[in-house]
């Protein structure tokens, strides 16, 4: 997919086919549905073209906290539904327990996410994504209830919104502190992304090294970016490469380009994802992705962004 090519894709009859869950969409968006079918078209042709062998989740992933970091911290909202209703074209039934597998899921990209855009947009997420999680699960309940016995009907208690005490106990997250083996968890991660290159580049911060090397070792990758029971190491690189993407930054773009192919995908892989973060940044209308950082242009093995002979090579 190229750049922009993920609005073809939307404008044209997508390559993703089912038919529209007219009852669930219209429980939730009433007949203002047209940012959700718009949605649903740029999701349909992001997942058809997306690299295979990131995992099936992985294309929502991407398209989830690129578009939050352009701006749109809203379309969790959509994305969910949209994954949704393809759920319930693939399987005979879909329970709260599905539904909120898909929300931790979405919610640990939102955990990851804030080290990375910042925590305005991503807080601002999150109410949407708590509405997607509940008006669902108030509408799976509702359908539960029609197709049953009434007499015999007890809620599912998976539908039920979890009290406070029932959330931190359990949330994988509220139990952590800061110490030295989340730091070396943290450091671990780093140098599988980073390898050689990390020494040197945390020289670059001079006189401030050591406070922002506490920063990076123990809470941006010590208790999120290396966290990894809801998503795996390869999900998580790619909640980073896209976030920073999406802002234009070229170099933090290289180094986690490289970092995929260190984890072991492909250039062409790499080459697909990049693509897709650009058509999705096109599409909720940022300009200048012609020039962003390629899979072509890296090696991951490389740490110099010229040969020897001065000359530009790959990365």
């Amino acid at each position: 997919m190229q750049d922009g090519d993920a609005i073809k894709g939307a404008e044209s009859e997508p390559p993703w086919q089912f038919h529209n869950d007219n009852n669930y969409v219209a429980e939730l968006f009433g007949d203002d549905d047209k940012r959700y079918l718009a949605t649903k078209s740029l999701c349909q042709s992001v997942q058809s073209s997306f690299p295979k062998s990131m995992g099936e989740d992985a294309w929502y992933i991407v398209v989830t906290s690129t578009l939050i970091t352009c701006g749109q911290p809203d379309a969790i909202r959509y994305i969910f539904a949209v994954i949704v209703e393809r759920l319930r074209q693939q399987q005979e039934t879909v329970s709260p327990k599905d539904t909120n597998a898909l929300s931790a899921k979405l919610k640990d990209v939102l955990m990851k996410q804030w080290t990375l855009i910042g925590i305005p947009l991503v807080i601002s997420a999150v109410p949407h994504l708590a509405k997607a999680t509940t008006e669902t699960h108030a509408f799976l309940e509702k359908e539960r209830q029609a197709q049953s016995n009434t007499a015999s009907y007890t809620p599912d208690p998976v539908s039920i919104p979890p009290s406070m005490q029932q959330q931190e106990e359990s949330s994988h997250y509220t139990p952590k502190t800061i110490d030295t083996t989340t730091e070396s968890r943290g450091h671990a991660f780093m140098q599988q992304i980073y390898l050689h290159n990390l020494p040197r580049i945390m020289s670059t911060w001079g006189p401030h090294q050591a406070d922002f090397e506490w920063l990076e070792k123990r809470i941006i990758y010590g208790l999120f970016l290396s966290d990894h029971v809801v998503l795996t190491g390869l999900e998580a690189e790619l909640v980073t490469l896209s976030s920073i993407m999406a802002q234009g930054l070229r170099l933090p773009s290289l180094w986690h380009v490289r970092g995929l192919m260190r984890l072991g995908i492909g250039e062409g892989d790499v080459e697909g994802v990049c693509d897709a973060v650009k058509g999705v940044t096109k599409w909720a209308g940022r300009e200048g992705t012609e020039g962003w950082i390629r899979a072509g242009e890296v090696d991951a093995e490389m740490d110099d962004p010229r040969k020897s002979d001065g000359s530009k090579g790959k990365r």
